[in-house]
């Protein structure tokens, strides 16, 4: 007997993604997470928007570094050390590390200082060679090569008194037995921490009687400007990628961006950890959010400092001082989607995408589809404000896989997106 062969009748299904999860660039990906993103922010997540504009307040002809003190900004450009826009001494040029000590502006590596009280500009006699520099419980602390030292209490100009014994106001000085030079210093839960390649410190005890500088941890950091403090969690760059430390093992946070680690400049508003970060040939500006643990790109900014005064953050980049989170920009944008397979091994058709957005006025958003690693072609240009859902028909193409590109001009929400798809053949 003769049977007709059953006709295979393709299954319609409609695939949402509502809300998203920051950046990933892994193979594999979770729902809502972007494979590629410029200027985007998560401080309406899982909503995606744009990140907050940047306004120059200051153009410099070579500047360097960039450190806040009180409500004021000073700097270096070229050779000159800039106080409020004034010129007050001469250092070298590059990069520094300073700290302020009751209206003393320490200076290093140059040791040089700054007081404002008195507007004296002078050096540091007699000090060693530190790069890193903090001050705690009225001492200056630094690192340089394998030293770690301190400075005399209530004194820190003052980095070779050393009595016998020791006094509770004595200098104090150690190095470690661990090979390799220091990397970084920071106070962090009311206690001073310093960074090798591979080791993480913490200073014990109150007076040079029983201080002890304990490792830790057999992790470390590679650039001390990555070290930045927030709500008691040390962030920083590790051989490895981002780690956050609160006392225990520093976690891993950033495998998700898949990236090379060279360099890093890393500075807070409080909530969101910056990083301008350098992997060998260009720099990237990456934000994590420690709200909801979600890394953002925002663009290709190559930052040298960034300062916080209040809830004002600054970054000093391309000779200019931003303040962020400031000015008039109109920010352009760009998210691209996961791969789309639906999970299925087959062939399938898409039909069409749906976008659900809010848009304010003089925003723009234009929608694009890309299948199988191919170009992408724009499907719909969008400029009506206002919270609306908009449905996107597409040319069918059966394909191994579907994605998404949004990018737009001004502020815009973007909630969630779904397509709709036929699942076909195996072949």
């Amino acid at each position: 007997m003769y049977l007709v062969p059953a006709k295979v009748i393709p299954k319609k299904i409609e695939q949402a993604t509502l809300g998203f999860k920051g950046l990933n660039r892994l193979p594999v990906t979770e729902p809502g997470e972007l494979t590629a993103m410029t200027n985007i922010s998560g401080k309406y997540a899982p909503a995606l928007y744009p990140r907050e504009p940047r306004e120059v307040i200051q153009t410099l002809a070579s500047g360097t570094a960039l450190f806040p003190v009180g409500n004021k900004l000073c700097w270096v450009v070229g050779t000159n050390f800039v106080y409020d826009g004034v010129v007050k001494g001469t250092v070298t040029a590059g990069k520094k590390s300073m700290a302020e000590y009751f209206g003393i502006i320490l200076i290093f590596p140059d040791k040089k200082y700054y007081n404002y009280n008195t507007d004296t500009f002078g050096t540091i006699p007699n000090c060693p060679d530190i790069k890193y520099i903090c001050v705690h419980n009225n001492r200056a602390f630094g690192v340089g090569g394998n030293g770690f030292y301190a400075s005399k209490l209530g004194d820190p100009l003052t980095w070779n008194y050393f009595p016998v014994p020791y006094t509770d106001d004595s200098s104090w000085q150690t190095n470690t037995g661990d090979p390799g030079e220091f990397t970084g210093i920071k106070v962090s839960l009311n206690q001073v921490k310093a960074t090798k390649d591979g080791c993480l410190y913490e200073l014990y005890g109150d007076k040079p009687s029983n201080f002890k500088l304990h490792k830790v941890v057999d992790v470390g950091c590679i650039d001390g400007d990555s070290i930045v403090e927030i709500n008691g969690v040390l962030y920083f760059l590790s051989s490895d990628g981002f780690r956050a430390y609160s006392g225990s093992v520093p976690a891993p946070i950033s495998m998700k961006l898949n990236e090379n680690y060279v360099s890093c400049v890393a500075g807070t508003d409080g909530r969101l950890y910056y990083a301008s970060l350098y992997n060998g040939s260009t720099y990237n500006l990456y934000v994590y959010d420690t709200y909801n643990k979600h890394w953002y790109r925002e663009d290709s900014l190559n930052v040298a400092a960034y300062a916080r005064i209040e809830d004002d953050l600054y970054a000093l980049a391309d000779n200019k001082i931003y303040r962020f989170k400031s000015g008039n920009e109109v920010v352009s944008w760009e998210v691209e989607s996961e791969r789309f397979t639906e999970w299925y091994m087959g062939k399938k058709t898409n039909l069409l995408v749906k976008v659900m957005v809010e848009l304010e006025a003089g925003a723009m958003l234009r929608v694009y589809c890309s299948t199988d690693d191919g170009a992408y072609s724009l499907k719909n240009t969008i400029t009506a404000t206002g919270l609306r859902s908009y449905e996107i028909k597409i040319t069918p193409q059966r394909c191994h896989w579907f994605r998404v590109k949004l990018s737009g001009i001004g502020k815009a929400k973007i909630y969630g997106f779904a397509r709709d798809v036929l699942l076909g053949s195996t072949v």
